[in-house]
């Protein structure tokens, strides 16, 4: 999809902590507030985008995040 998709986190933060999410991802997850989109989370983390975009990836495929449209 495209950067415009807004980011949601779906597991509850008990839920979070059986991830072994690295310091990045915990940042990056941070950051999801449910209103951002992931273009607004990659000029914000500080990271390059493609590592932020991998970061992402992965949550996504946790299902920890959900992606949607506006």
């Amino acid at each position: 999809g495209g950067l415009d998709q807004v980011i949601s986190v779906v597991l509850a933060p008990e839920e979070l902590r059986w991830l072994n999410l690295d310091h990045r991802a915990g940042f990056l997850l941070s950051l999801v507030d449910g209103v951002s989109t992931i273009e607004e989370l990659l000029d914000i983390s500080g990271m390059t985008r493609l590592d932020a975009l991998r970061i992402l990836a992965t949550l996504r495929e946790q299902r920890a995040i959900l992606l949607s449209t506006r």
